[in-house]
């Protein structure tokens, strides 16, 4: 028996408010289509039951038009049973009024579902989780038990209280599969059973750099699973540093980013920040390289990170210059240790400069 554990879908999120409209849109086009291609590989792969372990939707008002698509897709799909719970973002919405043969929704009490030779039990998202919730759990220890969950594992957030691992030892789970945290992670659950969090099918934010993005495919037989994850995300959110320090000018930075981006393509989402140390008189222009680089992908912001140095001692031998008597000031100050007169005057010269200061 094949089962798909995903999460975090977050379908019709409004987090995009820095793309175009044409983009935005299509991101999150892309978040629902997501749904229907992990669907359609559900049915090439003879996969039996995917579990939707909350926040599918990222407000409980969905757009009539996705709840369409969500619906049809799973009414076409007859031989995959779909299980549901709440997150705290979709909490409370039912994607069903009257719910079709293959769709399943665990309410706020734990309950469980014998389903062929496994056993799936579930509790939707709980802002705090009621002591008695442990007792109620009741797999039997024949059985291979999967449970969902939209919790935080051990340590609680500001939605809710966590699943406490030692409360669910000895409740014969053997997969315990979670929402709630967009990166995918796992443990034990005693010496029988694992927990772990599949995290999103594709990230929405520069939060998870580097992380692998999809849903976990298990594959269960004679009580024993192998679990695989797929990765399935089709926009990548990356992110590179460029160093000025030794780059003479904007030709050389832009090779340094053609290198560190040669791997990136269309559908990636770029931050390039320019750090390092750079003379007053090497301007750095982070709109002549939006420029270059922007239709190279998906979407693209550079942020200027650099700090400018400045020849003190050329601005302090000038004469009837502000600049000049501000640096001495600052100089013969006995006060202050060097580090701090050093920062003092770049800070005042970038100030009288009409520059961002870098303090």
């Amino acid at each position: 028996m094949k089962i798909i554990h995903c999460a975090d879908l977050h379908i019709d999120c409004k987090k995009f408010s820095k793309f175009s409209p044409d983009k935005r849109a299509l991101k999150r086009h892309q978040m629902l289509q997501n749904f229907v291609d992990m669907v359609e590989f559900a049915e090439k792969n003879k996969v039996t039951a995917i579990l939707l372990c909350g926040d599918i939707f990222d407000n409980p008002k969905v757009l009539k038009n996705s709840l369409k698509v969500v619906q049809n897709t799973i009414l076409e799909h007859k031989d995959i049973t779909f299980f549901y719970i709440w997150g705290n973002h979709d909490e409370n919405f039912t994607i069903f009024e009257n719910y079709p043969s293959n769709f399943v929704m665990f309410g706020r009490e734990f309950s469980k579902v014998d389903f062929g030779e496994v056993c799936i039990g579930g509790m939707s998202f709980q802002r705090t989780i009621s002591p008695s919730f442990y007792d109620d759990i009741n797999f039997e220890k024949s059985d291979f038990n999967l449970m969902m969950m939209h919790q935080p594992i051990e340590m609680g957030d500001k939605y809710s209280d966590p699943v406490q691992i030692k409360k669910i030892e000895g409740k014969y789970i053997d997969y315990l599969a979670l929402g709630h945290i967009h990166k995918k992670n796992g443990g034990a659950i005693g010496k029988r059973g694992v927990w772990a969090y599949s995290g999103c099918l594709e990230s929405a934010s520069f939060s998870y750099l580097g992380d692998e993005y999809g849903f976990y495919l298990l594959d269960i037989k004679d009580g024993k699973f192998q679990r695989t994850f797929v990765p399935f995300a089709k926009y990548k959110y990356q992110s590179v540093e460029i160093s000025v320090n030794d780059l003479k000018n904007i030709n050389e930075v832009f090779k340094e980013i053609n290198l560190k981006t040669s791997s990136f393509g269309m559908f990636d989402i770029v931050r390039i920040v320019l750090n390092g140390q750079r003379k007053e008189d090497e301007e750095i222009n982070k709109n002549l390289i939006y420029e270059k680089f922007n239709n190279q992908f998906f979407y693209l912001e550079v942020e200027d990170e650099t700090k400018i140095v400045f020849d003190l001692e050329k601005y302090a031998k000038e004469k009837l210059s502000l600049k000049a008597e501000f640096v001495k000031e600052v100089m013969s100050d006995e006060m202050l240790n060097d580090e701090e007169k050093q920062q003092i005057c770049v800070a005042g010269l970038e100030a009288l400069k009409g520059e961002e200061i870098s303090l």
